[in-house]
């Protein structure tokens, strides 16, 4: 694998000292709506077979976005992992389904224009409340209220553009769950408005994540680095790679583990000193243990296999670890030992 891209010159601090440059090849086009070209295994599937699988996928909970299901489901434009649908004149929503969330308890996360107006929206059921929702490291408090999708609230100018910038979205539902990814929101938010404003979808000049490293050690963490995992026993999880016997690994990290874990030759290894991905995120799940050809591979074996950044359920909580073809699974440290978890995620550009 390349060498990652230089670390920030800035000191890590407890605030960052305002968005880095976009470095060269960390970011790459929106893929056009309806493309399949993000799982190769099924690029000569029919249509009706994609949405056959694609319905499969979904009752099985492995899906990040919903699937088109044909041209008639007046979809605007997609950019990972959201999807932009048109409702009426003036009327358009954005849609992520979040899986490591509970069904009808955040699973579905919506941005929706009616009017000139933005608004927040998600499965959650809950009566109508204040919640201090956490962007990164502020706090902006949403008034909710129930609507047919579940709770709403009006979404400002200020909170919009945090959510433009941001890494993670704290709904604070739980204090296990995982916070929403803004991976694509800059995007997300673009096309949204285009579409409630009528407009064509111009994909040629749209926003780009970025995404950059820094070397830590003993249990340092990041604050543009997004939580990605989460386990009972430690808290939240962050993705991280080591050097190992020749290669780079994939693993996890928290202030509580002191070092990065990560599993190699079915036991776990920890390093005190790793490097942490910074930046927003994306995840995608890998469809029959197929990875996405936007997978971002931050790892390699020995002999060069890249590897990749994966996520997987295991006793309730959310294991961070590594995959490439022939896994089968997500590979990760725990409790000594390496395992293998699917379905699961992947972390892509």
């Amino acid at each position: 694998m390349p060498a990652p891209p230089s670390a920030p010159r800035d000191n890590v601090s407890g605030r960052p000292q305002g968005r880095p440059a976009l470095q060269s090849g960390c970011a790459r086009p929106m893929r056009p709506p309806f493309s399949l070209r993000g799982y190769p295994m099924f690029n000569k599937l029919s249509g009706a077979l994609w949405r056959a699988l694609s319905a499969a996928s979904v009752a099985a909970g492995l899906m990040v976005t919903p699937q088109i299901a044909s041209a008639g489901d007046n979809v605007f434009a997609r950019t990972l992992p959201w999807v932009i649908t048109r409702d009426g004149p003036g009327m358009c929503h954005a849609d992520l389904i979040d899986v490591t969330k509970p069904d009808r308890g955040g699973r579905m996360l919506r941005f929706q224009v009616i009017n000139g107006s933005l608004s927040i929206v998600t499965d959650g059921l809950m009566d109508a409340t204040t919640i201090p929702a956490q962007i990164d490291d502020r706090t902006y408090d949403l008034f909710f209220q129930r609507s047919p999708q579940g709770i709403a609230a009006h979404v400002g100018m200020d909170v919009e553009e945090a959510i433009r910038n941001g890494f993670s979205l704290d709904l604070r539902f739980a204090e296990d769950m995982l916070p929403y990814t803004l991976g694509g929101s800059a995007s997300m938010l673009d096309l949204l408005w285009q579409c409630a404003w009528g407009q064509p979808a111009r994909t040629d000049d749209l926003p780009q994540d970025w995404w950059d490293w820094v070397t830590l050690s003993n249990g340092s963490i990041d604050p543009r680095s997004p939580r990605a995992g989460f386990d009972l026993n430690v808290g939240f999880l962050h993705v991280c790679t080591v050097d190992h016997n020749g290669g780079s690994h994939p693993g996890k990290v928290s202030w509580d583990l002191k070092a990065c874990f990560f599993g190699y030759g079915g036991q776990e290894w920890k390093n005190p000193t790793y490097r942490m991905i910074i930046g927003k995120q994306r995840w995608l799940p890998a469809l029959f243990n197929s990875i996405p050809d936007t997978a971002m591979a931050i790892g390699n074996e020995a002999d060069g296999t890249p590897l990749y950044a994966c996520r997987t359920e295991y006793n309730g909580d959310w294991q961070l670890g590594k995959t490439r073809p022939g896994f089968n699974g997500c590979n990760f440290g725990y409790g000594g030992q390496e395992l293998t978890g699917s379905p699961f995620q992947v972390l892509i550009y």
